[in-house]
């Protein structure tokens, strides 16, 4: 009794007043008995279904914030395992972040604060649940914070973080909207060049008609009127005696001004038929050959070899604009007295030649100034049209030979051209 006295006892009776959450039932007696003793070591001693416990008395400690844990993350039902960074599917609508705190005691008072950064604007006040929801949270990169506090001690704050990438639809990436912008690009730039190409083609189809009118224009206004010319210089040089000559040379001038009318006309309005008729170029060389001997007094020799075969009309047509262009560039400037106009069809080719025996040219001069050489020009431009070879050979004081080679194989792609 007077160790009892000494320590000077005193005995109360505590109620069980402490709700417990997570927590093993206690195993400290109370009730009737002692609740415990506090020595003069500053020493409690508790009575306890396994023995007396001892607790020292230390200086106070500071007190600490309960630590925060997230406890799991659920994204459309199913159960991620927790990590510093959760990563989400693109399909993915619900989203639920379980959390609480670690604290062997009452957390009545204990409150909580989240906010998902960069989809939250503020802080959202906890639910008793102590489980945020989001849906539909847009791709991206988002860090998810809570906060627990008790009310008594607000200041005192502890917190978790959470790494959480929500990942895009395919057609949301960087990547495939770099796609989208390369085609529509291109596509741009396609219909960009499309519509340049069009406007090449049409300028094309139009310099090909200019330049085929000046070559008609050239081949036969030009021509022509210088045949009527030649005549009607014929007949003014003529004495007034020769009455019959003066007539046939008028009638001569008079049908060749209708023929160069009608071919003039022909030419301006394109009215020549392109089509794969066979012509006899044979006998339209021969028709040209009797017309300048007729009209210039120049021995003109024609002559066809080898085996003919089948040209389109286009085909003659070129040809024959050609051999009269050559014709007439060697009356006009080689004077000759004698002009080969020959034609040879081989196997594979049919070849034009014109040589004369006038007086010659330096060819250099050609690539000097080849605008001032319109009617050589205007030939290489029709064998080009047939898809032929032109050859230019010419000596000064031995003459000149043109040669041109139109394949046979070219004649079908040829006369599918249509003059407009």
């Amino acid at each position: 009794m007077a160790f009892m006295n000494c320590l000077k006892m005193t005995r109360r009776t505590y109620g069980s007043a402490v709700r417990t959450e997570s927590l093993p039932s206690a195993v400290m007696c109370g009730g009737e008995k002692p609740a415990g003793v506090l020595t003069s070591q500053g020493e409690v001693w508790f009575p306890s279904s396994k023995g007396p416990v001892r607790v020292s008395i230390g200086p106070p400690l500071p007190p600490k914030p309960a630590p925060v844990v997230i406890d799991q993350v659920i994204a459309d039902g199913l159960q991620i395992p927790a990590s510093p960074t959760v990563f989400l599917g693109p399909d993915n609508a619900k989203l639920e972040i379980h959390y609480g705190v670690v604290l062997l005691r009452s957390q009545e008072r204990i409150r909580f604060r989240y906010m998902l950064e960069n989809f939250d604007k503020n802080w959202s006040e906890a639910a008793p649940s102590r489980v945020a929801f989001y849906t539909n949270v847009p791709p991206g990169r988002y860090h998810f914070r809570v906060v627990a506090f008790q009310m008594s001690n607000p200041e005192l704050v502890a917190s978790s973080s959470l790494e959480i990438v929500q990942a895009p639809h395919f057609y949301r990436t960087s990547w495939f909207l770099a796609c989208v912008v390369v085609l529509l690009a291109a596509c741009v730039w396609g219909s960009y060049q499309l519509r340049v190409r069009q406007i090449r083609v049409r300028f094309r189809a139009v310099l090909s008609e200019r330049n085929r009118l000046a070559r008609e224009m050239h081949d036969t206004l030009i021509q022509g009127c210088a045949s009527v010319s030649a005549l009607l210089e014929a007949h003014s040089s003529m004495e007034q005696s020769n009455s019959g000559y003066h007539t046939d040379l008028l009638d001569c001038a008079r049908t060749q001004l209708r023929s160069t009318l009608e071919e003039a006309r022909e030419a301006v309005w394109g009215l020549r038929s392109i089509s794969d008729t066979s012509t006899d170029i044979g006998e339209m060389l021969k028709k040209i050959a009797e017309q300048f001997i007729r009209e210039f007094g120049v021995t003109v020799d024609c002559s066809i070899s080898g085996e003919p075969f089948a040209l389109s009309q286009s085909a003659v047509h070129e040809t024959v604009m050609i051999a009269r262009e050559g014709l007439y560039n060697a009356i006009r400037h080689a004077q000759p007295s004698r002009i080969e106009l020959r034609v040879n069809f081989e196997p594979d080719r049919c070849t034009l030649k014109i040589v004369d025996d006038g007086s010659g040219f330096d060819v250099r001069v050609l690539t000097q100034a080849p605008e001032r050489h319109y009617g050589l020009l205007g030939m290489r431009e029709r064998v080009e049209r047939v898809r032929g070879r032109f050859i230019l050979d010419s000596t000064i004081g031995k003459g000149t030979e043109i040669t041109v080679e139109i394949p046979r194989r070219a004649v079908a792609s040829a006369a599918s051209e249509i003059t407009i």
